[in-house]
């Protein structure tokens, strides 16, 4: 059945597993503005027909749950859907994508383990999304490549990360180079995973990020911010001041924030249009009227 272009997902969120034994249970959760509610609902038993002589999945389309009292959104139903990663629904998921549409509003993929990248592949098969937001206690580099690939596929614009532990054979620098490459807005979150670290981003300590960060605004990338609470010293003193001289040469508006603590005390001037401060932070900011996530 042909996919229709009409948005009726807001959000879609997975959930992967977050017990470390199986069987690790993946929760599926759909937004639909209640306005489109209906229609969505027409969309999901129009297909739930087309295959009711198939009593799996009759059985997947009956773990369906509707939740009209959302607290988070009182102007949206959420429908949730509970997976097991061994199961084998590729014909449910394709039903449930086909009824989603060609387009989402957001699309988020948190804690993956196991075939949740497989499980988001087939059921946003086709699907469009600008933005996405991916959160991971261990960034793989198998995880770096799905990710990678699932921004592709879904043409996004706006990506946010957030993770944890980072394991030593991912490439997180070629990572950030590749997405930079595809999408104009980027959000980096380096979460807490313990002391012993004080300048960790993304699996690398006393590294020079300064490079890096340059060569990403060299691709579509035009808005990026670092957070980095946790491990501020990523950024030295050298890094800080070569972005700062750098970033505004580059012939194209920038939005560009990040933690860093170098400055011993506040700094703020402006130089070429752009706007330099560092309290807590160094920031270089030109193209204001598109915020970052």
């Amino acid at each position: 059945m042909q996919r229709k272009t009409i948005q009726l997902v807001d959000d879609l969120t997975i959930y992967g597993p977050r017990s470390t034994e199986p069987p690790f249970q993946v929760l599926v959760v759909m937004e639909v503005p209640k306005a489109r509610a209906k229609l969505f609902e027409l969309r999901l038993r129009l297909r739930k027909e087309m295959n009711r002589d198939c009593d799996a999945i009759n059985e997947y389309f009956s773990r369906i749950k509707k939740v009209e009292d959302n607290v988070l959104n009182k102007r949206a139903n959420s429908y949730n859907i509970t997976l097991t990663t061994h199961e084998l629904y590729e014909t449910f998921l394709r039903c449930v994508g086909e009824s989603i549409g060609g387009r989402i509003g957001k699309m988020g993929l948190l804690e993956c383990r196991e075939n949740t990248f497989d499980i988001a592949a087939k059921l946003l098969d086709g699907i469009q999304f600008k933005r996405m937001e991916f959160r991971t206690r261990l960034l793989t580099q198998e995880y770096a490549d799905q990710l990678l690939k699932m921004v592709k596929g879904g043409k996004v614009e706006n990506v946010h990360l957030t993770v944890y532990i980072t394991e030593q054979d991912c490439d997180s620098v070629k990572l950030l180079k590749d997405l930079s490459s595809l999408v104009h807005s980027m959000h980096i979150h380096q979460a807490y995973l313990g002391s012993g670290h004080t300048s960790y981003l993304l699996g690398r300590s006393d590294f020079d990020w300064s490079p890096v960060i340059l060569d990403m605004f060299a691709g579509t990338l035009d808005k990026l911010w670092i957070d980095n609470q946790w491990f501020p010293a990523y950024l030295t003193l050298g890094n800080a001041d070569l972005i700062r001289e750098r970033l505004p040469t580059i012939g194209k508006k920038v939005w560009f924030k990040a933690t860093c603590n170098a400055f011993a005390s506040g700094l703020k001037y402006s130089a070429n249009e752009h706007a330099r401060t560092a309290q807590g932070t160094i920031q270089i900011l030109r193209n204001r009227d598109v915020p970052i996530p």
